[in-house]
Protein backbone atom coordinates (compact mmCIF):
# COMPACT_ATOMS: atom_id res chain seq x y z
CA UNK A 1 0.00 0.00 0.00
CA UNK A 2 1.45 2.91 -0.75
CA UNK A 3 1.41 6.73 0.55
CA UNK A 4 -1.60 7.89 -1.34
CA UNK A 5 -3.80 4.95 -0.81
CA UNK A 6 -2.84 5.51 2.76
CA UNK A 7 -3.79 9.22 2.62
CA UNK A 8 -7.27 8.35 0.68
CA UNK A 9 -8.01 5.16 3.36
CA UNK A 10 -7.25 7.86 6.55
CA UNK A 11 -9.74 10.06 4.68
CA UNK A 12 -12.40 7.57 4.12
CA UNK A 13 -11.97 6.57 7.81
CA UNK A 14 -12.10 10.05 9.06
CA UNK A 15 -14.90 10.60 6.83
CA UNK A 16 -17.22 7.49 8.32
CA UNK A 17 -16.09 8.29 11.82
CA UNK A 18 -16.89 12.07 11.70
CA UNK A 19 -20.29 11.75 12.11
CA UNK A 20 -19.62 8.98 15.41
CA UNK A 21 -17.04 11.57 16.16
CA UNK A 22 -19.98 13.70 16.34
CA UNK A 23 -22.44 12.02 18.46
CA UNK A 24 -19.71 11.11 20.80
CA UNK A 25 -18.89 14.73 21.42
CA UNK A 26 -22.68 15.32 21.87
CA UNK A 27 -22.72 12.27 24.09
CA UNK A 28 -19.66 13.55 26.24
CA UNK A 29 -21.03 17.33 26.54
CA UNK A 30 -24.61 15.62 28.02
CA UNK A 31 -22.84 13.41 30.43
CA UNK A 32 -20.85 16.90 31.27
CA UNK A 33 -23.78 18.40 32.09
CA UNK A 34 -25.45 15.61 34.09
CA UNK A 35 -22.16 15.18 35.85
CA UNK A 36 -22.50 19.19 37.07
CA UNK A 37 -26.20 18.58 37.91
CA UNK A 38 -25.45 15.82 39.86
CA UNK A 39 -22.20 17.13 41.69
CA UNK A 40 -24.84 19.53 42.75
CA UNK A 41 -26.99 17.30 44.18
CA UNK A 42 -26.67 16.43 48.38
CA UNK A 43 -25.24 13.10 48.74
CA UNK A 44 -26.72 10.28 50.34
CA UNK A 45 -25.28 11.12 53.79
CA UNK A 46 -26.64 14.73 53.01
CA UNK A 47 -30.10 13.40 52.30
CA UNK A 48 -30.39 11.21 55.09
CA UNK A 49 -29.18 14.31 57.47
CA UNK A 50 -32.01 16.54 56.28
CA UNK A 51 -34.77 13.87 56.43
CA UNK A 52 -33.87 13.30 59.80
CA UNK A 53 -33.70 17.17 60.65
CA UNK A 54 -37.04 17.33 59.24
CA UNK A 55 -38.28 14.51 60.94
CA UNK A 56 -36.59 15.87 64.52
CA UNK A 57 -38.02 18.99 63.99
CA UNK A 58 -41.76 17.27 63.08
CA UNK A 59 -41.22 15.35 66.12
CA UNK A 60 -40.52 18.48 68.79
CA UNK A 61 -43.38 20.46 66.85
CA UNK A 62 -45.63 17.56 67.46
CA UNK A 63 -44.46 17.07 70.98
CA UNK A 64 -45.22 20.67 71.72
CA UNK A 65 -48.52 20.21 70.39
CA UNK A 66 -49.19 17.30 72.71
CA UNK A 67 -47.81 18.92 75.41
CA UNK A 68 -50.04 21.82 74.85
CA UNK A 69 -53.08 19.63 74.92
CA UNK A 70 -51.79 17.70 77.99
CA UNK A 71 -52.02 21.15 80.06
CA UNK A 72 -55.37 22.20 78.81
CA UNK A 73 -56.57 18.29 79.66
CA UNK A 74 -55.24 18.91 82.71
CA UNK A 75 -56.77 22.84 83.52
CA UNK A 76 -60.40 21.02 82.17
CA UNK A 77 -59.93 18.57 83.97
CA UNK A 78 -59.37 20.95 87.36
CA UNK A 79 -62.45 22.64 86.11
CA UNK A 80 -64.50 19.76 86.12
CA UNK A 81 -63.23 18.54 89.74
CA UNK A 82 -64.44 22.41 91.01
CA UNK A 83 -67.93 22.03 89.32
CA UNK A 84 -68.25 18.60 90.61
CA UNK A 85 -67.16 20.01 93.96
CA UNK A 86 -69.55 22.59 93.81
CA UNK A 87 -72.22 20.22 92.24
CA UNK A 88 -72.00 18.08 95.52
CA UNK A 89 -72.12 20.89 97.54
CA UNK A 90 -75.05 22.00 96.08
CA UNK A 91 -76.53 18.83 96.23
CA UNK A 92 -75.60 18.33 99.47
CA UNK A 93 -77.46 22.02 100.45
CA UNK A 94 -80.64 20.72 98.40
CA UNK A 95 -80.71 17.73 100.35
CA UNK A 96 -80.71 19.42 104.05
CA UNK A 97 -83.17 22.01 102.90
CA UNK A 98 -85.54 19.15 101.64
CA UNK A 99 -85.18 17.61 104.70
CA UNK A 100 -85.76 20.52 106.96
CA UNK A 101 -89.11 21.40 104.94
CA UNK A 102 -89.83 17.99 105.20
CA UNK A 103 -89.57 18.59 108.77
CA UNK A 104 -91.43 21.80 108.44
CA UNK A 105 -94.15 20.63 106.53
CA UNK A 106 -94.46 17.60 109.11
CA UNK A 107 -94.59 20.12 111.64
CA UNK A 108 -97.36 22.39 110.36
CA UNK A 109 -99.50 18.95 108.94
CA UNK A 110 -99.53 17.66 113.05
CA UNK A 111 -100.08 21.13 114.26
CA UNK A 112 -103.11 21.67 111.78
CA UNK A 113 -104.47 18.21 113.18
CA UNK A 114 -103.86 19.16 116.85
CA UNK A 115 -105.54 22.56 116.59
CA UNK A 116 -108.80 20.77 114.62
CA UNK A 117 -108.92 18.33 117.45
CA UNK A 118 -108.86 21.42 119.54
CA UNK A 119 -111.65 22.80 117.78
CA UNK A 120 -113.66 20.28 117.69
CA UNK A 121 -113.43 19.81 121.18
CA UNK A 122 -114.02 23.86 121.61
CA UNK A 123 -116.72 23.30 119.33
CA UNK A 124 -118.18 20.54 121.24
CA UNK A 125 -117.84 22.40 124.60
CA UNK A 126 -119.73 25.24 123.34
CA UNK A 127 -122.51 22.85 121.91
CA UNK A 128 -122.86 21.66 125.38
CA UNK A 129 -122.80 24.83 127.23
CA UNK A 130 -125.19 26.26 124.72
CA UNK A 131 -127.50 23.50 125.03
CA UNK A 132 -127.00 23.72 129.16
CA UNK A 133 -127.97 27.43 128.98
CA UNK A 134 -130.91 27.21 126.75
CA UNK A 135 -131.82 24.74 128.41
Amino acid sequence: MDSQERLELKALVQEAMAPVEKRLDGIEIRLDSIETRLADLPTRAEVQTIVDDAYDKQAASALREFGAIQRQLASLESRVGKLENLTSRRLDNADAALIDQKMVSYDLRTAHTILRERIAELEARVATLEATRNG
